[in-house]
């Protein structure tokens, strides 16, 4: 059953579609910011996830900046160090290395990295827009905005855009199971702050719940809904103290699993397939991501 519109011009106008979500949304912030009731929005953009298209110019723009690979790892990994996020001396891995030797893949891979590039820049400019209409609305001032990645980029961009991270999507390694994230509140939470807090997807639910007063349903569509497995994370986003969890344990489809407990991270079978694949039996790894987040011992 098809639920989108097209969008090559055969049928009405044509429109990229990370442009034309945005529109939307445009639309629906100043239509919620005439009603008193306060309003929740998701915008679930699907660039940069396949297929992989942008505009000419922007991609032009990237493939004269990605002609040198390494250079371009390099300043990620530097990026990360500057911004507090990645630890200066700990030792990552070289995921483009292999490339360098094989001049049609390179060739291939350096325009992927340059068509998922300019697919970002759209992107960072439509989260632009959106955060523009909550101004002109008024409604910036009162509104919690996240933005966040559901897992690191997919194997065919992801060992330059993951680095200096291993692995990459669907895959359980950092490089595929971490994702920053950005939280803006004004007034609640401080500006050009960096938090090491644990938070995973499933903190969210509960934590919008605590803020907006909500109760979780008892039932809906008369059926009982499993309870969020999560928590309210709202002291963290304050910059309060906060006790990490437990331990977090996430199995995918039976056959790889992690559990994050502390600063130690235990993997069952974390390449999957291809581990699966290489030789027989199941393949255990444990890091300490405080002294070892780029999992390379």
């Amino acid at each position: 059953k098809k639920y989108y519109s097209d969008c090559h011009g055969k049928s009405g106008q044509a429109f990229y579609a990370t442009d034309g979500m945005t529109d939307r949304a445009v639309d629906m912030i100043k239509t919620a910011a005439s009603k008193p009731e306060p309003f929740f929005m998701y915008v679930a953009y699907r660039a940069p996830h396949k297929p992989l298209q942008a505009p000419e110019e922007l991609v032009q723009k990237y493939l004269k900046r990605y002609t040198d690979l390494p250079s371009i790892a390099k300043a990620r990994h530097k990026g990360l160090v500057e911004a507090g996020l990645f630890p200066e001396k700990t030792k990552v891995a070289n995921n483009i290395q292999g490339l360098q030797s094989n001049k049609e893949k390179l060739t291939a891979f350096t325009l992927q990295s340059a068509v998922h590039a300019a697919m970002m820049e759209k992107l960072d400019e439509n989260v632009g827009k959106l955060i523009q209409s909550l101004k002109a609305s008024g409604e910036h001032e009162n509104t919690l905005v996240l933005y966040m990645s559901d897992n690191g980029a997919a194997s065919h961009i992801g060992d330059l855009m993951n680095v200096p991270y291993k692995g990459v999507k669907a895959l359980l390694w950092e490089g595929g199971a971490r994702a920053h994230a950005i939280a803006s509140w004004p007034g609640v939470i401080k500006a050009n702050t960096i938090s090491d807090d644990l938070i995973w997807v499933g903190d969210i639910t509960p934590t919008i719940l605590d803020i907006t007063n909500t109760k979780f349903p008892e039932t809906f569509r008369e059926t009982q809904p499993r309870k969020p497995d999560g928590r309210n994370v709202l002291a963290s986003l304050k910059g309060e103290n906060m006790a990490p969890p437990e331990a977090i344990y996430f199995n995918d489809k039976g056959q790889q699993s992690v559990v994050y407990q502390g600063r130690w991270k235990l993997l069952i079978e974390p390449g999957w397939y291809l581990q699966t694949l290489a030789k027989p039996g199941i393949t255990i790894e444990l890091y300490d991501l405080q002294r070892d987040p780029g999992e390379t011992n």
